[in-house]
């Protein structure tokens, strides 16, 4: 074994010894089974604590898992959809269409998909930068970014190799076609909102700043 059985065994009598007295009696020491019941309960408990290693790693793996879900729906939405023009799902309310789109988020912008290639970039090495140094200090900012980096990381991946973005999400209340990614963005945009207005450290000293000076 790459990990020794020590070492998993002896992390997983420090972390959580009664799910260690639980599951020892079933599994003997050298099985491979019990190695793998103890990371998988190792993974759950840390993060559940909050550890600093596993969060990083839930956050990349939004941004990892937002392109990889985006894309594969992009594949359904062209082999089935693409032909048919639109697909109702909930009749009058929520349809699946296909439509390219060379502009922003919502079909906003056409036509300009070298400058939103540009834009996009930027502002996912913005926000990983943001990540990157502060992940340890809110969860709620580090959801957000990696909402907003994957959704953008999706987008940018479709127009750099097709040269526009596929949108196939229609809402009869709202009329811009998107996709998933879209979503995605919005969710984090709103995420962050909150973030700003209720959580942040910098907002709270500004509001001190001003009671100061008046």
């Amino acid at each position: 074994m790459a990990i020794p059985l020590a070492f998993a065994t002896g992390l997983e009598e420090k972390f959580i010894p009664s799910l260690w007295d639980c599951h020892v009696a079933y599994a003997p020491r050298n099985d491979y089974l019990n190695i793998t019941i103890t990371a998988v309960y190792l993974t759950v408990h840390r993060i559940v604590l909050g550890s600093e290693a596993v969060s990083a790693l839930m956050y990349v793996m939004i941004i990892v898992a937002i392109p990889v879900i985006s894309e594969l729906i992009r594949i359904f939405i062209e082999g089935n959809v693409k032909n048919g023009g639109n697909v109702e799902v909930i009749p009058g309310l929520f349809s699946l269409v296909y439509s390219e789109n060379r502009g922003v988020a919502f079909g906003l912008f056409q036509d300009g998909t070298v400058f939103f290639s540009i834009a996009t970039a930027i502002v996912i090495v913005v926000f990983s930068i943001f990540l990157i140094k502060n992940y340890k200090k809110s969860k709620l900012f580090s959801v957000a970014a990696s909402l907003i980096i994957g959704g953008g990381l999706a987008n940018l991946i479709e127009r750099i190799f097709q040269g526009y973005v596929v949108d196939y999400l229609s809402l009869s209340f709202f009329p811009p076609i998107c996709n998933f990614a879209d979503y995605c963005i919005t969710a984090g945009t709103v995420c962050l909102i909150v973030y700003l207005l209720f959580f942040s450290d910098y907002l709270k000293k500004g509001k001190k700043d001003i009671h100061i000076d008046e």
